[in-house]
């Protein structure tokens, strides 16, 4: 009934036109402030490295470039008016991540930071002239593009970033954050009308990011006339997400670990918002958000890297600089799980606030979380999956990968191949959730679960796995 009732409202709320009122400014705070610039600084300067890709990324930016998943590409070749031709060009294109994570404008961060740390104004002139063609970059101006509220969503938390970096420039004018606050109220509109939820009642990730978008927008305008209804709705649909979404010890229902690590990362980043805000939510939704961080750092091997199990898109939130090593690493969880300082640019974000330094010291290293088996030993681990067909039996970033396992040292040595399910090649996308693609049994060569291969998300079912006991003796883990 969730699903029909959302369906209606969505077609309700769709034909209701109503005009905009649009606040004066943002009011909001961020995570960051003035006065962490000397630690933001300080980071930069010891690390010169990552200090020059960091400016590299906003001089290639100043040149209308950005790179996306290793390919650098003009943003005019990418305008909405291209889109049909762009995704439908040549193999590589036809991976819609590669288009959402263009319009998503995660590089508007970096590009804000480093107008923040270096006051050169090309930076801020090139953001002021994004902004003002938003409409070029955003699928809101073209009514034939299937759009979603958790793209919406992204990039609301994105672009709100220009008025926090280039609030003291003379380059940013007032009409510049006139235009800046339209879209952020027009998009966080469109995500209060196109919650995602299936008609047939499904949460996951999208809901989940839909959510945060809302609460976040409230956040950064607390006097507008729409805000309490956005923050009276995402508050609802967070605490139902946290309770559907996830086990009792934290694991995602998607049986993906980089899903896990992108909700993660979303919902570490709306508590730092909470802090921030000096605003007090329900004790549960903190100690949720815990659970599921702890299960993620159980989830990670020894050496830092994250674990591979189920779909990858691309499944990070946080700001880095794009690397290999970033992408795989989880070492930013250090400050969250043992305070240290934040050397990663993820933790980067987090470090004036003091709330979430060690906020996930404890107990580390369960050997069973949710349906999964994290063993780890001196200088290895084994992570073995016991996952029934997740989201609810359907299964969406699910693969094949039924008690597969990965055995990694200081480097892997037996990893499972994961996948990025949304490539435009079906053959490729089903030779990797394939039983035989993953370090599980094959039984007469036939898939623990069958699919239809010609459809992206086929794996249904009630495959049921359960782990009887666990015993771990001086020589032996028995499971």
């Amino acid at each position: 009934m969730r699903g029909l009732y959302h369906f209606l409202r969505r077609i309700i709320l769709n034909r209701i036109n109503w005009t905009l009122s649009i606040p004066n400014n943002i009011k909001g705070h961020f995570l960051l402030r003035e006065e962490d610039l000397s630690g933001v600084l300080k980071f930069f300067n010891q690390n010169e490295l990552q200090r020059a890709k960091l400016l590299n990324i906003a001089d290639q930016f100043c040149a209308d470039k950005v790179n996306i998943f290793g390919k650098e590409v003009n943003l005019n070749d990418f305008t909405i008016d291209k889109f049909d031709k762009k995704i439908n060009e040549d193999h590589y294109l036809k991976d819609l991540r590669f288009s959402w994570e263009l319009y998503r404008s995660k590089y508007v961060f970096l590009v804000g930071l480093s107008y923040w740390i270096t006051g050169d104004e090309r930076y801020c002139k090139a953001l002021t002239r994004f902004l003002r063609r938003w409409k070029d970059f955003s699928l809101l101006s073209s009514s034939g593009i299937p759009y979603n509220g958790m793209e919406a969503a992204l990039k609301v938390i994105n672009l709100s970033w220009c008025d926090f970096f280039l609030k003291k420039s003379k380059s940013y004018s007032i009409g510049d954050q006139k235009i800046l606050i339209e879209l952020l109220i027009h998009h966080t509109d469109y995500i209060y009308k196109n919650y995602d939820i299936s008609i047939y009642g499904l949460e996951s990730n999208h809901s989940l990011s839909c959510s945060i978008g809302l609460l976040y927008a409230s956040f950064l305008f607390p006097d507008y006339e729409a805000s309490d209804k956005w923050r009276r709705f995402g508050m609802r649909t967070l605490k139902r997400a946290l309770k559907k979404q996830y086990s009792i010890d934290g694991v995602n229902f998607e049986s993906s670990v980089h899903y896990h690590r992108y909700t993660f990362e979303i919902l570490i980043f709306l508590l730092g918002i909470f802090y921030r805000n000096n605003f007090h939510s329900e004790q549960s939704i903190e100690e949720s958000i815990r659970r599921i961080g702890m299960a993620l750092n159980s989830l990670t091997h020894k050496n830092g890297y994250i674990s591979r199990f189920g779909d990858n898109d691309g499944g990070k939130f946080l700001y880095d600089l794009g690397t290999i090593q970033e992408f795989n690493s989880l070492r930013y969880l250090e400050y969250f799980t043992e305070g240290k300082t934040p050397d990663y640019m993820e933790s980067l974000l987090f470090s004036s606030i003091n709330e979430l330094n060690s906020f996930l010291k404890g107990e580390q290293n369960r050997i069973r979380i949710g349906n999964y088996i994290a063993y780890k030993g001196k200088d290895y681990s084994l992570i073995v999956s016991a996952n029934e067909i997740g989201t609810n039996g359907k299964g969406n970033h699910q693969h094949n990968d039924f008690l597969g396992f990965e055995l990694y040292s200081n480097c892997p040595f037996i990893v499972d191949p994961w996948s990025y399910c949304y490539t435009g090649n079906k053959d490729l996308r089903n030779h990797d959730r394939k039983t035989s693609t993953h370090n599980s049994v094959i039984i007469d060569q036939q898939e623990i679960v069958k699919y239809d291969e010609n459809k992206l998300f086929e794996m249904l079912g009630n495959v049921k796995v359960r782990i009887c006991e666990v015993k771990e003796c001086v020589q032996t883990l028995s499971v």
